[in-house]
């Protein structure tokens, strides 16, 4: 937990709060009033997130999930490419995280799954990579269809 210039601990309670804390030089976080393990993280670049911080039941560690990213005035632009979470957004989801984690879950580890998960696309080029040449007798020029269909209708749609 930070504390404020005076010594006192710092709580971020509303938007306007959000808006105008800064991190004055190095990183900080801000404990949000009224939820439960919900921080605001403000970086020296102005850089302003959500983060769930709760303790893992099965191994009793301290565990970190990052909900997103704040933008200010979020309410008020409508900005597809502006998309940010607010502080309303951020204790909704803390709220559903920390019911999922009473019930035993590990977000933090199904994001971690995500990551080291193999995507379509990894695994249509292995594959592709893999049939060379032998397509049972298919002619060569297949490998190249198939990978001509992948790219124009295949990923763009799932990746």
């Amino acid at each position: 937990m930070n504390k404020g210039e005076t010594g006192e601990k710092v709580e971020v309670s509303t938007e306007r709060c959000c808006e105008s804390v800064k991190a004055a030089g190095k990183r900080k976080e801000y404990r949000v009033s009224k939820s439960p393990g919900l921080y605001f993280r403000v970086t020296p670049h102005d850089v302003k997130s959500w983060s769930l911080v709760y303790t893992d039941k099965r191994t009793g560690k301290k565990r970190r999930l990052d909900l997103g990213r704040y933008i200010p005035g979020q309410d008020k632009i409508k900005v597809e490419e502006r998309e940010g979470v607010t502080l309303a957004k951020a204790r909704q989801l803390a709220k559903e995280h920390v019911a999922d984690i009473g019930n035993g879950a590990d977000p933090a580890r199904g994001v971690t799954l995500r990551r080291e998960s193999i995507t379509f696309r990894e695994l249509a080029e292995k594959k592709l990579k893999a049939m060379g040449t032998s397509l049972g007798g298919r002619p060569r020029r297949s490998v190249g269809n198939y990978q001509s269909m992948l790219e124009r209708h295949v990923y763009p749609r799932i990746g």
